[in-house]
């Protein structure tokens, strides 16, 4: 029988819905927990006359295997308390480049979902709005800089946006959290923080306000649409995910020409899954990002319709490219959350109070959805 292989962190409650769904529906589905990743799985590759193999913990994978790459990324790929410390950067560097070479392997000989240089590549946002332009998506005016004057010059024509390129927290010894964000900026505010720049690049976009924001989820050729209910208009709200709580979700069909365009994106780009962000700014939709590994159960248990969870499982147990989902609900996330689901996300959470080192504290979203209601 095909198998369905996860590689993921503990705690991730898509591994643990996907795993459950797979074998909902007669399929087998293994979960490669990446966490310290060499302490419990082995990993060899092999290249003979025959072909070449990848090979997990005894058993090859096969032609017809799915490979969902959900969370690649390990902390440490072995406990290093088992080495000197004068070996530790040698051992890290060898097993760092074996781990990358089986995935980027993975992406070339199976079907991956997505292969790890397409979702490297696609962490560049000047890739991701390259791309975006090359098929006839609209995006608001950008700049990627360490240059101070250049970044007050251009937040000094209209009002304008920061981002960073990544979510980072500093813990400070007050016990505050500080959290990158999204947020207005002036030119005297950049004045302020000149002198790191040089080493903090930034983006910045123009401040566009919203009539709505949309989420776009698409699994291969499958695409599902959804209004966020949420719009940027007065007060200061500028990013959803911080009123995610409120949003108002409703199910609705895309452009055409918007289709058209996520379907070339997803080919030029070598994507198999991406979350795209629109801004609805009156005049048409705007293209904000894609994560290659964004959220969806939200979506899904929100919207009261959305079968991202029964559709993404069909699509990763077909492993190929033409799967059509046809619309027919097999597995129910209600059903996960009630059979698995909730039992799961109170073992985590008891694991993560009990100082479980190898247990991930869970999203605060899925944490609050169970234990709130106990």
């Amino acid at each position: 029988m095909p198998r369905s292989i996860i590689f993921s962190h503990q705690g991730d409650i898509h591994t643990d819905a996907t795993v459950w769904a797979i074998r909902k529906l007669g399929g087998s589905a293994t979960f490669i927990d990446v966490d310290q990743i060499f302490d419990r799985t082995t990993l060899s590759f092999t290249q003979s006359a025959d072909g070449s193999q990848l090979i997990l913990d005894g058993e090859p994978i096969e032609s017809g295997d799915g490979i969902w790459l959900r969370r690649p990324s390990p902390p440490e790929y072995f406990d290093p308390s088992r080495l000197h410390a004068d070996d530790l950067r040698y051992a890290r560097i060898s097993a760092g480049a074996h781990y990358a070479g089986a995935l980027h392997y993975l992406g070339a000989a199976h079907f991956t979902v997505s292969p790890l240089h397409a979702m490297q590549a696609l962490d560049a946002k000047a890739l991701q709005l390259h791309l975006a332009g090359r098929v006839g998506l609209r995006a608001p005016s950008t700049l990627i800089t360490n240059d101070a004057r250049s970044a007050q010059v251009f937040a000094a024509q209209d009002r304008t946006i920061l981002k960073g390129f990544l979510q980072h927290q500093w813990h400070m010894p007050d016990g505050e959290i500080l959290a990158v964000g999204v947020r207005e900026v002036t030119p005297e505010d950049i004045s302020r923080a000149a002198s790191t720049f040089a080493a903090a690049p930034v983006i910045q976009q123009r401040l566009l306000k919203s009539v709505d924001e949309i989420r776009i989820v698409v699994i291969g050729q499958n695409i599902f649409c959804a209004k966020l209910g949420f719009s940027n208009q007065g007060g200061d709200r500028l990013d959803w995910r911080m009123y995610q709580s409120q949003l108002q979700i409703q199910w609705i069909e895309p452009p055409e020409t918007v289709r058209d365009s996520l379907l070339q994106f997803m080919k030029l780009s070598g994507l198999r899954y991406g979350a795209f962000d629109f801004i609805d700014d009156g005049a048409g939709w705007v293209f904000l990002e894609v994560n290659t590994g964004g959220q969806w159960i939200w979506m899904n248990d929100e919207s009261g319709g959305l079968p991202l969870l029964d559709c993404f499982a069909k699509y990763l147990m077909a492993a190929r490219d033409d799967y059509i989902y046809d619309g027919v609900i097999d597995v129910r996330l209600e059903d996960y959350w009630s059979q698995q689901g909730e039992a799961f996300i109170r073992a985590l959470d008891e694991a993560a109070q009990d100082g479980d080192p190898a247990t991930k504290p869970l999203d605060r979203y899925y944490r609050n959805k169970t234990l709130e209601g106990a």
